[in-house]
């Protein structure tokens, strides 16, 4: 039991400045008493003690108390209420992440750190470098409104102190993995995934292409595995195309070929200017969506020899070539040029069968009409392939009526006719060459997705994954 029946101190609360010293005085009843006195801190981060004088320090802003008692019996005890006022500054600002990404449409909300944590005016104002992609809110919230890149500043009130956080809105997710040789490209928002063929299904026909053709389907169409028939096509926003070119352009090539041809089933069409005036339509456009330009046109001229040239005229559009068809599949061209070869491939036919006919009656061979019978529907098969639009296959007519014209006239005649044959073809050949142009006459492709709108990572067989960032900045460390 103490001695000390109470304590009284000088003060029962009081205010301090921060930084700064002040004492309590404390005394006991009876005066005369021997016990010891000890003082506490219920906050030592508000204010400190010395535990035997009770000498006081005002270490941060806000309120504590301190405790004074008997050693030997805490039940004897007196308190002071103690408020510390003053300021203390914010030493510094920053954000956990400096830089992330955030699909287009999504919130999310920045915090931020403040040191030291009991500054006194922890109060901050928001700003985005570029609201039409992101906007920020007086308390951090974060929208995303469009791709691109954005700074995002916090700022303390005093406008001492800014931190900066980079934000990339894109799209969706995409990852790129490697399957051996291919690649597959999966979309994660829209669940789309599209199998590289990184062969040209259009032009190039050599090899056994059916595997490929497999992947092609799967690319086109979007239910392939339940109805492989009746399977309507996938449908790809300009954003995706633009990637998927930029990784795969000869799949994304045989995508358009195909898709072109729907619009015509789709919407119909009066003759054969309507139907290529929408099959070019579709091409154009997409043409004008993977470079960002609409496609030039071409048409041919002879001087001292044929050659292409850029035109504006479209009033014949049978007559001219886009520059998209380059790219996305082009068709037999029915101009002057071509009308005249096929004139000239009919009068060396004429040429031919009179010579036939000659012979005929000098060495008892079959009369003209007889021969005109045998020869005219390889002539007429000749002139249909003028104007088909697959070109592989017109080729093949091409040198198929070629072959049926010379062997009818060959049967008809005899073998003094056979060089006379032999240069209808070799101008055939030339007829036909002259009907294709030079699928290198459009040498813009550009693929860059350094700064694309989607957020690309990496994946290689062994199922490691790289951000596109930093594959970048590898790369560009090497060069």
């Amino acid at each position: 039991m103490s001695s000390v029946e109470r304590i009284y101190l000088s003060k029962s609360s009081m205010e301090i400045e921060l930084n700064t010293y002040a004492v309590v005085y404390a005394h006991s009843i009876p005066i005369n008493s021997n016990e010891t006195i000890l003082w506490k801190t219920s906050n030592t981060d508000i204010v400190w003690v010395d535990e035997c004088t009770g000498q006081i320090r005002a270490n941060g802003i806000g309120e504590a108390y301190i405790t004074v008692y008997v050693e030997n019996d805490p039940t004897v005890y007196a308190i002071c209420h103690i408020t510390v006022k003053g300021n203390i500054p914010v030493r510094s600002i920053s954000f956990p992440v400096t830089e992330f990404t955030l699909l287009e449409g999504k919130t999310t909300t920045l915090g931020v750190v403040i040191e030291p944590s009991n500054a006194t005016n922890q109060n901050i104002s928001w700003r985005s470098c570029c609201p039409e992609i992101a906007t920020v809110s007086s308390t951090g919230n974060i929208q995303a409104k469009k791709p691109g890149i954005v700074d995002i500043y916090a700022t303390t009130e005093n406008g001492s102190l800014t931190a900066k956080c980079t934000i990339h809105v894109v799209i969706d997710n995409v990852t790129i993995k490697q399957q051996g040789i291919f690649l597959e490209i999966t979309f994660e928002d829209s669940g789309k995934t599209w199998k590289s063929i990184g062969h040209d299904m259009i032009y190039g026909t050599d090899g056994d292409t059916t595997f490929l053709m497999g992947r092609c389907d799967h690319n086109y169409f979007k239910y392939l595995d339940q109805y492989p028939i009746t399977s309507e096509p996938k449908e790809y926003s300009d954003d995706e195309l633009r990637l998927l070119y930029a990784i795969d352009p000869y799949g994304v090539a045989e995508y358009i070929y195909r898709y072109a041809d729907r619009i015509v089933k789709l919407e119909g069409y009066e003759n054969l200017d309507d139907l290529l005036e929408k099959q070019l339509k579709y091409k154009d456009e997409k043409y004008e969506t993977i470079f960002g330009e609409k496609p030039k046109y071409f048409k041919r001229r002879v001087t001292n020899q044929i050659e292409w040239v850029e035109t504006t005229d479209k009033d014949n559009i049978e007559a001219v070539l886009s520059a998209s068809e380059s790219l996305f599949g082009f068709r037999k061209v029915d101009d002057e040029i071509s009308a005249w070869a096929k004139k000239e491939f009919n009068f060396k036919v004429i040429k031919a069968i009179a010579s036939c006919c000659f012979a005929a009656l000098t060495k008892n061979i079959p009369a003209l009409n007889e021969i005109v019978d045998e020869v005219d529907p390889y002539v007429k098969l000749f002139e249909m392939s003028a104007i088909m639009t697959k070109d592989d296959c017109a080729e093949e007519l091409v040198k198929y009526s070629a072959d049926e014209i010379y062997n009818k006239i060959f049967e008809c005649a005899n073998l003094v006719w056979v060089g006379e044959a032999l240069s209808l073809i070799d101008d055939l050949a030339e007829m036909n060459r002259a009907s294709i142009p030079d699928v290198n006459f459009c040498g813009k492709i550009t693929a860059c997705y350094a700064e694309s709108v989607y957020n690309i990572t990496f994946e290689t067989s062994n199922g490691k994954r790289f951000p596109m960032k930093d594959v970048h900045e590898a790369i560009a460390m090497l060069n």
